[in-house]
């Protein structure tokens, strides 16, 4: 993830340093660059909650390192 935010960065343009490949402010290029970026970053948050959500149902199985008041990964609380 941090290779992808700083390879945003590079390839965005700023008012200080334009984009090192020549994205313009505002093109579609520029637009695109955010959507993808916003694709990554939901996949990643898709994956780190399915992973927990899997790590805490075998602490729940085996019962290890398992307590009542641990946050479960379902419902409300994981909106």
């Amino acid at each position: 993830m941090l290779t992808c935010v700083v390879t945003m960065n590079l390839l965005m343009p700023s008012e200080s340093s334009p984009s090192i490949v020549g994205i313009q402010a505002c093109s579609s290029n520029h637009f695109s660059l955010q959507f993808v970026f916003f694709l990554v970053c939901a996949a990643v948050s898709v994956f780190a909650i399915r992973l927990n959500q899997r790590e805490q149902s075998l602490k729940i199985k085996y019962d290890v390192n398992y307590n009542s008041g641990d946050l479960k990964y379902s419902g409300d609380a994981l909106v």
